[in-house]
């Protein structure tokens, strides 16, 4: 991780403010300039609604969490299911994948200035986040479950 903090710093631009999150991943000490500010751990559902933009991993749930937001994002994938949450954000049109996670340092920045340049990306997480919170998610995630019980119950072990 140091590595490639180190090839973050000397890449973002200092006209250009970001919230540094060091998470799990436990990034080195960062030198705090008047641009950058490094945080420890705090809810993404509240630092993110104050953000223009949210650059992450594409875990399930910061993704979530970045979509509740209504906030255009940039993820950057490195294992698992990163790739197909990275995918997903593209496909809602809310944001990019960026495709190599060897070279993010340097991508980071003309990425940001493509979400800022493309309206469509904040209108679309707009109307996604609009989705998002007309919906009974968690009522709904239970009735799935309840009808999988019973249908489940109903069906022969055999043809399970």
């Amino acid at each position: 991780p140091g590595a490639f903090m180190e090839r973050f710093l000397r890449c973002w631009p200092h006209d250009r403010k970001i919230i540094v999150q060091r998470g799990w991943a436990q990034f080195p000490a960062l030198a705090e300039d008047g641009h950058i500010k490094v945080i420890g751990k705090v809810s993404h559902d509240h630092l993110f609604r104050h953000a223009s933009a949210v650059i992450h991993h594409g875990g399930a749930g910061t993704t979530a969490s970045a979509l509740h937001a209504g906030k255009p994002q940039i993820v950057v994938p490195h294992i698992g299911d990163q790739f197909f949450f990275g995918s997903e954000v593209e496909r809602l049109g809310c944001g990019i994948r960026l495709p190599g996670r060897k070279h993010w340092p340097e991508q980071l920045h003309g990425a940001l200035e493509r979400l800022a340049a493309e309206p469509s990306f904040s209108r679309n997480a707009a109307t996604v986040q609009s989705v998002l919170l007309s919906e009974n998610g968690p009522a709904r995630a239970i009735d799935e479950l309840e009808r999988y019980v019973e249908q489940s119950r109903r069906t022969p072990a055999l043809t399970r």
